[in-house]
């Protein structure tokens, strides 16, 4: 946090007072040595900030002077003021956005184009939320005026982009060094923050997304928006998985309803693209048997866990642990009365998912009510088309590869919770005109 009255460097200020390059000061790492004062930003800001003060002071070879206690003055960036708030920072985000019932958040200021918030102004607008204070209300620890899946909207479901990223886009050739530069981030960053940038502007270009196939869509992002091929392919896999989770949002919304039907508290939920466009769901349950997170992730299914999960960070092998149960294997999209004996019942599940689903895109969206719905014959032909491909392979001589195998099983489990048996799928292989 940044103490009251005092102002900060960022690294690029710290190598101009050392008279070196951003990169050539960040090579020889002088901002890392033993005797160099600490960061003031939180660990996970956005941009590393020092204080001025100390820096002057090291800098200039004089003791550096401790910082100011804590007081309301303090400038929090968004982690601080979740933690303060004692909430996710995807709920801190949520609250900045707007919610029915919650009242507007304050004016942030701008500090070296990182959002931060006065102490004070976050201590006196938390006193006024829903449900707190001294009028009785719910209590601190159960943040029943977190968002949850009736709050999304289809712009939260793509991956948190930087502020400032999409003014870059007009220059399409720009390299991750030259926007690390004008964002003042580290390249990594500034490759994350412009591809969730074009990712986001290319959904707002789409007239009509459920009508356009994957190819379309990065046709779209070449023709109308200027992406490179490389990058057009990357946005279309981001908006695809956006339709995903589009999709499932009905039927994990409908979990979310039928649990609380059952007399269970649903205190938080989310709904998100995860890097890698992965598409994953957390409800946060505060009573009963199921207390904990149930996370739906478009890979595995549904699972138990017992602490959060970070929506903005990546996740290439299934988590495994104490507390940690895969449920519902033999139905990977069950209803919210299936799901809750599943978890209640602490003999159900494994420890790993028995069933790793091939990339997303390759299997059909799972079974919804609503919109988003596919047609049962889409189902039907699609299992047909996986079934005839694994005879083509051993028609050939060869064996299916574990992936091929594992896709197969993942669309003949939606075939099946869409209500196809086994027997409709062979009737549509059979009316099949077979080379």
């Amino acid at each position: 946090m940044i103490r009251a009255g005092r102002t900060t460097y960022t690294l690029a200020q710290l190598a101009q007072k050392k008279g070196l390059s951003k990169g050539r000061f960040s090579n020889l790492k002088i901002h890392k040595a033993r005797e160099h004062p600490a960061p003031v930003s939180s660990e996970r800001a956005r941009l590393t900030l020092w204080d001025a003060g100390q820096i002057d002071a090291h800098y200039a070879g004089e003791p550096v002077p401790p910082l100011p206690p804590e007081g309301p003055g303090d400038l929090l960036d968004r982690h601080e003021v979740a933690a303060v708030l004692g909430v996710d920072v995807g709920t801190w985000d949520r609250y900045v956005s707007g919610l029915p019932g919650i009242p507007g958040t304050p004016d942030p200021l701008d500090v070296h184009g990182v959002e931060h918030w006065r102490r004070g102004d976050i201590t006196d607008w938390d006193a006024q939320r829903p449900g707190y204070g001294s009028g009785g209300g719910r209590p601190r620890a159960r943040h029943q005026d977190a968002p949850t899946l009736r709050d999304l909207s289809g712009a939260d479901l793509l991956p948190p982009g930087h502020p400032e990223a999409a003014a870059l886009l007009d220059t399409p050739e720009l390299t991750a060094e030259a926007a690390a530069e004008r964002l003042d981030l580290t390249p990594d960053s500034a490759r994350r923050a412009l591809r969730a940038a074009r990712a986001r502007a290319l959904a707002e270009a789409l007239p009509d997304p459920a009508g356009i196939d994957p190819a379309g869509i990065e046709q779209t992002a070449r023709d109308e928006l200027g992406y490179t091929a490389r990058d057009a392919r990357t946005a279309a896999r981001t908006v695809a998985a956006w339709h995903r989770a589009a999709a499932a949002h009905p039927y994990l919304l409908g979990i979310q309803t039928g649990l609380e039907a059952e007399g269970l508290t649903v205190s938080s939920a989310w709904l998100r693209v995860r890097p890698g466009d992965i598409v994953t769901a957390s409800l946060a349950v505060t009573d009963g048997p199921t207390a904990g997170y149930l996370i739906w992730d478009e890979r595995y299914g549904w699972r138990t866990s017992p602490t959060a999960v970070d929506a903005t960070a990546s996740e290439t092998a299934p988590p495994t642990g104490p507390g940690i149960r895969y449920l519902c294997r033999s139905a990977p999209h069950p209803d919210a009365a299936h799901l809750r004996r599943q978890v209640a019942d602490r003999r159900t599940g494994t420890r790993q998912p028995k069933r790793i689903v091939a990339p997303p895109g390759a299997l059909p969206a799972p079974p919804v009510d609503g919109p988003g719905q596919r047609p049962a014959d889409d189902y039907r032909q699609l299992a047909a088309d996986a079934l005839d491909r694994i005879e083509d392979i051993r028609a050939k001589g060869r064996e299916p590869s574990l992936e091929d195998l594992s896709t197969v099983k993942g669309i003949l489990d939606a075939a099946h919770a869409a209500g196809i048996s086994r027997d409709q799928i062979n009737a549509a292989r059979r009316g099949r005109q077979r080379p």
